[in-house]
């Protein structure tokens, strides 16, 4: 049986949600999508949300009558997922997208360079475990069985100083 389009627009939206977490609209499902390269109607959009749903993979909620959003379902919970939710609570964090089940991507801009101290030591890394990447000092550590890349983008002290 062949793979219908409505099939690759499911898989890259389920994509986008697991990567980006949080709730999902119709609008922002409809702009993840364009950016995969779809060009969806507004219908299809839904579809799609309604079809993750019935799987299961997607919860719907509409709590408010005037709106309506999608989340990620708790069977489709990872490590690092759950990681990226617990790290979206700090002021320093800039993205925080979850790559697979057990490596996470995250982009903080410390406040001072005690707050960066203390990302290093959140995921397990040595200070002089970090490198740079032009302006960024970027790191990898692990935390509770997930691979973290830490990428720091300083606006109070060099990012020289963030690799001492």
């Amino acid at each position: 049986m062949p793979v219908t389009t409505d099939e690759f627009v499911c898989a890259a939206l389920l994509s986008a949600v697991r990567a980006q977490l949080g709730e999902w609209t119709t609008r922002r499902a409809t702009r993840a999508l364009r950016d995969c390269g779809f060009t969806p109607q507004r219908a299809t959009v839904r579809q799609a949300l309604h079809t993750l749903t019935e799987r299961g993979q997607l919860i719907q909620h509409d709590n408010d009558s005037n709106r309506r959003y999608f989340t990620l379902s708790p069977t489709e919970d990872t490590p690092a997922a759950r990681l990226a939710e617990a790290a979206r609570t700090q002021p320093d964090l800039r993205t925080a997208v979850a790559d697979d089940a057990t490596t996470l991507t995250l982009t903080v801009q410390p406040r001072s360079r005690d707050c960066w101290d203390w990302w290093l030591a959140h995921v397990g890394v040595p200070r002089d475990g970090v490198t740079l990447q032009g302006p960024v000092a970027v790191a990898t550590g692990h935390r509770g069985g997930v691979t973290v890349h830490l990428r720091g983008i300083s606006s109070v002290c060099r990012p020289s100083e963030m690799t001492r």
